[in-house]
């Protein structure tokens, strides 16, 4: 059922049907291409939401589909490639049954083989869980396929997307965090105040801090070292001020170092890296849609305040 290393191709997404729908679907619907019409209803309506495209056109969609990963790949970065093919492998719909649960194994796996191999470790399918209809919004497209495919927007999906690893990756941190606690590491409530003002301006020097409490200024030194010292802030230029500290989770992807950058707190997103880092991933939106027209479906760049757009996957020499 699983890919080998580094494949992908389509004979792996019919293997992967095969073992997700085993002895839930005929036989000759199982790990093969739908050779009938499908339509996309709402579930409890029951209204007509989505016609895919003809059984006829799968083969070759699903061919340049597939194409389109191989020759991207080490081109776009590994989230922004995996959720392309995610949103256009459910806009195909290229089985008679099983799509998302096939899209959604096919996509963790993909991302193992361009090198986010973080998987073991948690699984993004529990972000889309906690709200599937969400989910089922954000991937889906509305009206005839051939009317559509050439106009569809993907900005909102691959926020969507990357917003769901991200949220992930912080729960896996504050996991961490929570059992590694100690006395010397537990945060007090003026620890929190503090990093709840660099949340929401991006950082703070000590006469922000002297506002937020009475504590005086030789213990607020000390609580700047503490905060320093577990790694959650960082001391920046004169005056000085402390802003939040990037975490670099680090990966191998095809011979280069990449670092999928966040930071210790969730909400702030206006620090100075925190700003490039949202430029660059909205500059690689932008030009993942003017040189890679997938079926013309357009990827823009706008304003977004989406933690999604604190994700930045860095090439590093």
């Amino acid at each position: 059922m699983a890919l080998r290393s580094g494949q992908f191709d389509e004979a792996g997404l019919l293997a992967i049907h095969a073992g997700v729908m085993d002895g839930l679907l005929p036989g000759y619907q199982i790990g093969r291409y739908r050779r009938e019409p499908v339509v996309i209803r709402d579930p409890r309506t029951r209204d007509l939401i989505f016609l895919p495209p003809d059984w006829q056109d799968v083969p070759a969609l699903m061919a340049q589909l597939v194409a389109f990963v191989q020759e991207q790949r080490g081109i776009l970065d590994p989230l922004l490639l995996a959720g392309l093919f995610h949103k256009q492998f459910v806009i195909i719909h290229p089985f008679m049954d099983g799509n998302g649960r096939t899209a959604r194994l096919a996509t963790k796996q993909l991302l193992a083989a361009l090198g986010l191999n973080l998987f073991p470790l948690l699984s993004f399918e529990n972000g889309y869980n906690r709200n599937v209809t969400r989910y089922f919004q954000q991937v889906g497209l509305r009206g005839n396929y051939y009317d559509v495919a050439t106009t569809a927007d993907f900005t909102d999906w691959l926020e969507y997307f990357a917003d769901g690893i991200l949220d992930e990756l912080l729960r896996l941190q504050e996991t961490v965090s929570a059992r590694s606690r100690t006395p010397d590491t537990r945060l007090q409530p003026h620890h929190e105040a503090l990093l709840a003002f660099i949340d929401t301006h991006g950082f703070i020097t000590d006469r922000d801090y002297a506002q937020l409490t009475d504590r005086a200024k030789a213990t607020r030194t000390l609580d700047f070292r503490k905060l320093i010292d577990l790694g959650l802030i960082e001391r920046r230029g004169r005056g000085p001020q402390y802003a939040l500290r990037p975490w670099y989770i680090e990966t191998e992807f095809f011979g280069k170092t990449r670092f999928l950058v966040t930071y210790g707190c969730r909400a702030a997103r206006s620090s100075s890296k925190r700003a490039k880092s949202a430029s660059t991933v909205r500059g690689q939106l932008a030009r993942s849609s003017r040189k890679n027209d997938w079926h013309s479906a357009s990827v823009k760049p706008r304003d977004s305040r989406s933690r999604a757009t604190a994700i930045l996957l860095s090439n590093v020499g």
